[in-house]
């Protein structure tokens, strides 16, 4: 499935809020508003999967997740080795 659409946040932001975001940021950058919105929101897995419509009937599949990635080979002594963001990705249905 090819990707419409996609942003990264910083996981300084909630799964509420990266929702958010991805919305404004996605609807802005189509210039369209939001039609419909339905979706899962699963806290304890720090995912979302939902179902959107743009004002034009564009159906869009969205899926948010926090992606964690190891950077411990590169760390100096000290540092924090693993990097979290959330990734909000949108495919045509």
């Amino acid at each position: 499935m090819k990707t419409f659409h996609e942003k990264t946040y910083g996981d300084h932001l909630g799964l509420e809020a990266a929702i958010c975001y991805y919305m404004d940021d996605l609807c802005g950058d189509m210039n369209q508003s939001l039609k419909d919105e339905k979706g899962e929101t699963r806290h304890e897995y720090n995912n979302y999967d939902g179902n959107w419509e743009l004002e034009d009937g564009t159906k869009l599949n969205v899926e948010i997740y926090l992606h964690e990635h190891d950077y411990s080979h590169l760390r100096e002594e000290g540092e924090e080795p693993i990097e979290h963001e959330w990734v909000c990705k949108a495919y045509r249905s």
